[in-house]
């Protein structure tokens, strides 16, 4: 994602899933890209393979006009509201990734603590005014960080109405007018058992995630 005149570079490294799902950092070569590409708005396909088992590799340059700033929606729990974190007006990560993207971007916190995925679980996103705001926000992107709190055992007892929800969330974010950039972010992983958040639960659902982006979802993450 760029803007009209500012080029990008392409990541050296993507996540490839084994047999048995877990992710891990293979090196890729992309094919040449003509420049001409970031002077004009517009939505492009980048092929490349990777570089030991010449697995096919695709990804999208979103380049957007100098007209407005780009608005980027960043959804999610007490990770993304900074719960914890000293001043996080100043200090969570959608400001820090505002400070480094520059003025030409506009990151908007709509985290709440303690909200979880699922439609049934205790806390529910969909149910706050944060949810509500951000699909008024006009979003260019969004950033979905939800999950961690899916993993407490009263939220794990109804896991497997997890893909299914969070496919209605993202449909929710397709179907605005702005026709967002999605970016799916997997739970970070829990070292400890703290706010009833079960460690190995985490590391389960975000297995069992990446075993679905091949099957039931992998045609929501090209936009």
């Amino acid at each position: 994602m760029t803007t009209v005149g500012s080029e990008v570079q392409l990541p050296k490294e993507v996540d490839e899933a084994n047999s048995q799902y877990k992710l891990s950092k293979v090196a890729v070569k992309w094919d040449p890209i003509s420049s001409e590409i970031f002077e004009k708005t517009g939505k492009y396909e980048i092929s490349g393979k990777t570089i030991t088992s010449s697995q096919s590799v695709k990804a999208l340059i979103h380049v957007f006009s100098n007209s407005k700033p780009i608005n980027i929606a960043a959804v999610g729990d007490s990770i993304t509201f900074g719960m914890n974190v000293e001043n996080p007006s100043a200090n969570s990560y959608p400001k820090q990734l505002n400070n480094r993207l520059g003025s030409k971007y506009n990151v908007m916190n709509f985290g709440n603590s303690g909200k979880t995925l699922l439609e049934n679980g205790n806390d529910p996103y969909i149910k706050t005014s944060e949810y509500t705001n951000s699909l008024g926000s006009n979003p260019d992107a969004v950033i979905i960080q939800l999950g961690t709190n899916d993993a407490k055992p009263t939220n794990y007892s109804k896991i497997n109405n997890y893909i299914d929800d969070y496919l209605k969330l993202i449909n929710k974010y397709k179907a605005l007018n702005t026709k967002p950039i999605i970016y799916i972010s997997i739970p970070p992983k829990v070292e400890k058992n703290i706010y009833l958040i079960e460690p190995s639960n985490v590391e389960k659902n975000s297995t069992e995630n990446s075993r679905n982006c091949t099957t039931r979802w992998a045609r929501y993450f090209h936009y």
